[in-house]
C-alpha cells in the first residue's frame, strides 16, 4: 500500500499559472483568466480573500489537469484563525455581560457612584413614574431586526468565508445582547422619589440620590429631558419627556421643585 504524501508536499508538484481576478459574484466558484487569456472558473478555497483584478497563481494537478484551486495564503492556518477568533468574541460577549450591573444599588456620594449594600432610607414613595413606551421603540426594534439579520446571514452563508462570517455574527450576537439589556432596562424603568430623595429603579440597577446632593432642575430642550444636576453642574439623572405623560411629569416636577428649594 503506498504511503500517502502530505498535503504541502502534493501541492508543490501540481503545476503554477499564473492568472487574474475577474469576478468573485458566484459564493461557489472564483472566475479567472489565465495568461493565455483563457478564463477558468475555480472552486473558492476555504479562507479565500480574493478581490476583482488580484494577481492569484492557480494551482493545477499535472494527473488529472481539470482539478485546480487558487491556495490562498491562509488556507493552512483559516481553522485555527477561525477557531480563535470564536474563542476571542465569545469572551468579549461574556466579558460585555459580566461588567453590565445587575441588580446594583449605587448611591450619588462626593466621590461619585458608589455601589451599597445599604436600604433607601424612607418606607414609602410620594410620587412615582412608569415611563413607556417612546417614538424610540420602533429605531430599537429595527437595530434589533439588524442585529438579528447579521447572526442569521453569517450563519446561512455557508460558501461565504468563514474568518468573516465568524466576527459578524458574534458582533451581531453581542450587539443584540445589548439591545436587549437597553430594552428591558427602559421597559421595567421606575423613577420614584420621598422625602428623602429620588430613585431611579429598573431590573437591573438602581440608582438613588439625596434631595441634598441635587441643586438644579433644569429642561433641554435638545435632548427633550428633564435634568437633576448638583452643584457641580453634573447631571445626575434624568427624566425623558417623551416616555412619561404629561400629568405624571407635572406632579413629579413640582414635588420636586419643592424638595430641591426646601
Amino acid at each position: 500500500m503506498q504511503e500517502a504524501q502530505p498535503v504541502i508536499q502534493v501541492l508543490r508538484e501540481w503545476k503554477r499559472i499564473p492568472a487574474v481576478v475577474v469576478s468573485t459574484s458566484n459564493p461557489t466558484h472564483v472566475e479567472l483568466l489565465l495568461v493565455d487569456k483563457t478564463p477558468i472558473q475555480v472552486p473558492v478555497t476555504p479562507a479565500s480573500l480574493y478581490s476583482l483584478q488580484e494577481h492569484v497563481t492557480v494551482l493545477e494537478n499535472p494527473t488529472q489537469p481539470g482539478e485546480r484551486l487558487v491556495y490562498g495564503k491562509l488556507n493552512l492556518w483559516y481553522l485555527p484563525i477561525a477557531w480563535t477568533l470564536t474563542a476571542f468574541f465569545a469572551f468579549l460577549t461574556l466579558a460585555i455581560l459580566f461588567f453590565l450591573p445587575m441588580g446594583s444599588l449605587q448611591t450619588w456620594t462626593a466621590q461619585g457612584w458608589q455601589s451599597t449594600q445599604k436600604t433607601l432610607p424612607g418606607t414609602g414613595w410620594v410620587v412615582e413614574l412608569r415611563p413607556g413606551p417612546s417614538a424610540r421603540e420602533s429605531l430599537w426594534r429595527a437595530f434589533s431586526l439588524a442585529a438579528l439579520a447579521m447572526v442569521a446571514f453569517a450563519a446561512l452563508d455557508r460558501g461565504g468565508n468563514l474568518l468573516l462570517r465568524i466576527p459578524m455574527a458574534w458582533a451581531g450576537v453581542a450587539y443584540l445582547l445589548l439591545l436587549l439589556y437597553g430594552m428591558s432596562l427602559r421597559a421595567t424603568k421606575r423613577i420614584r422619589a420621598n422625602e428623602f430623595g429620588v430613585e431611579t429603579h429598573s431590573r437591573w440597577e438602581t440608582r438613588w440620590v439625596a434631595w441634598e446632593e441635587i441643586r438644579s432642575l433644569e429642561f433641554v430642550p435638545k435632548y427633550s429631558k428633564w435634568l437633576f444636576r448638583n452643584a457641580a453642574g453634573r447631571d445626575l439623572l434624568a427624566l425623558d419627556r417623551e416616555e412619561i405623560s404629561q400629568d405624571q411629569l407635572d406632579l413629579f416636577l413640582t414635588y420636586a421643585r419643592q424638595k430641591i428649594i426646601s
